[in-house]
């Protein structure tokens, strides 16, 4: 990987949202690289197609190299062209930017708007990790959760077993009860517990906790699955 730091300037965005993307996917931290990428980035950051915008948070988040500047350009980048995102591109964005604990209210309530626009068109992974990283961040967004919440109780049977705890740790690290959605959540929980992971049945039942909800079955299959 050292023999292409030093060659890198002509990268375009594409290349550089490629590259970094690639290391990221690999597990392989370079920090050199992704600084010489990050630098490289930055000037050229209004040329910067969505996708490319998304791959180059994502990586940077999955591989938790902080990097301010760069994660800056990037929220100031995708403001401007927003509309021309997908919802996984929205999702993945903020998700990056609650991975490396990047707090920007004025950003998370402008894509918030745009992820409710295509909600109805969301993966339940979308969904998911959209919910738990404003929950990350403690930004509490009250059409977005009201969406997430509609959305995920009609599509929860879809939901694996992180999906169904990240959403339930979600909702109650905000403090939002959602009667609706803690019954679908319940249901889908006590079908699929025996696969859940520990720290699946953990989240679960520590939000039913948090939000004062008992429900003997749900918390009679946790146990069982713990």
């Amino acid at each position: 990987a050292s023999s292409g730091i030093g060659g890198h300037s002509t990268f375009h965005s594409q290349e550089i949202g490629n590259t970094s993307w690639a290391f990221a996917k690999l597990g392989l931290r370079n920090a050199p690289l992704l600084s010489a990428m990050s630098a490289e980035a930055i000037p050229k950051m209004s040329n910067f197609a969505p996708q490319h915008l998304t791959n180059t948070a994502w990586s940077f988040a999955k591989l938790s190299m902080m990097d301010r500047p760069l994660m800056e350009a990037i929220s100031s980048s995708a403001s401007i062209i927003l509309n021309e995102f997908n919802a996984q591109n929205i999702s993945n964005t903020v998700w990056s930017l609650a991975a490396l604990v990047l707090l920007n209210e004025p950003f998370l309530h402008v894509i918030a708007e745009s992820f409710i626009a295509q909600i109805k068109t969301c993966e339940p992974q979308a969904i998911s990790n959209t919910a738990w990283a404003f929950a990350s961040l403690g930004c509490l967004h009250h059409p977005l959760m009201t969406a997430i919440a509609a959305a995920a109780s009609a599509s929860i049977k879809s939901y694996n077993g992180q999906g169904i705890a990240n959403m339930a740790w979600a909702f109650a690290t905000l403090g939002v009860l959602d009667e609706p959605l803690l019954k679908a959540i319940s249901a889908s929980s006590i079908r699929t517990s025996p696969d859940f992971e520990p720290q699946n049945v953990a989240n679960t039942s520590w939000a039913f906790a948090t939000l004062d909800c008992f429900d003997r079955p749900l918390m009679t299959a946790l146990a069982s699955a713990a």
